[in-house]
């Protein structure tokens, strides 16, 4: 008798990427543009913008450059009003401070 070993379960797809999905959706919308139009300037199905668009599939970032050109937007275009966004999330700089590289010893070189 074979033994029937349970499916992974589907997580549900994050605020993050429904949002970004929403605004890929929102500016081809406002571009008249159609799912199959989108799809073919990526080299995609139709079906694929369409799981994109659900937040179903996550957009890697090589991806959402190519949507932001073909959608004439800056990638921040498809973050704006996402969730858990800072209107006040200090530059990059500010939130990492790296360690400096200091030796208490001269290096010594053979």
């Amino acid at each position: 008798m074979a033994v029937r070993l349970p499916l992974p379960r589907k997580q549900a797809p994050s605020p993050t990427d429904q949002h970004v999905g929403a605004r890929v959706r929102m500016r081809r919308r406002m571009l008249a543009m159609s799912q199959e139009e989108l799809g073919a300037a990526l080299g995609l199905s139709f079906q694929q913008v369409q799981k994109y668009e659900r937040g179903a599939n996550r957009i890697g970032a090589g991806r959402l450059q190519q949507i932001s050109h073909i959608l004439q937007v800056p990638v921040a275009f498809f973050f704006e009003g996402a969730p858990n966004a800072s209107a006040h999330t200090p530059p990059m700089e500010a939130r990492y401070r790296w360690p400096r590289l200091t030796t208490s010893s001269p290096i010594q070189r053979a």
